[in-house]
């Protein structure tokens, strides 16, 4: 009760987004203030997200004897750069390696602890539009014995 006795006195002190009426011209009228500024154009070229990679080296759940591998993974045409994660947890929680603008499709990890090593690759290209800068990441792993 208090809160529509509420709304309904602002309403009549001219708050227009509040009124209860509905807007002269239908439901869905456009506000005036809508044409003081230009509508953003998609630029397809901008707010395309780079593909998915895929993970070439070492392959899924192999098991190394050495402390140290050559992480590789395919190129993207549109990436400019790869984002590349190594851990110890399959949530990613307990980084080793945080490789945020690698420029290469490979990387040298070296003194690996024993057990199960968590790794992942996203494509990259930072000039698009905000939500549209990074691929999916890819993810894998190995066990180091």
């Amino acid at each position: 009760m208090y809160l529509k006795s509420l709304i309904l006195a602002l309403a009549i002190n001219g708050l227009p987004f509040l009124s209860l009426a509905a807007a002269p011209g239908g439901e869905h009228a456009q506000k005036p203030y809508t044409k003081l500024f230009p509508q953003p154009k998609a630029n397809p070229e901008k707010s395309t997200p780079p593909s998915a990679l895929t993970l070439l080296n070492p392959q899924a759940l192999s098991t190394l004897t050495e402390k140290s591998v050559l992480l590789e993974w395919s190129s993207e045409a549109r990436a400019e750069a790869y984002h590349l994660q190594v851990a110890t947890d399959p949530n990613f929680k307990w980084l080793i390696e945080d490789q945020p603008l690698l420029k290469e499709t490979q990387f040298k990890l070296e003194n690996l602890p024993s057990g199960f090593i968590y790794w992942r690759v996203a494509a990259k290209r930072p000039g698009n539009m905000d939500g549209h800068t990074k691929s999916i990441f890819n993810s894998s792993s190995f066990e180091v014995q």
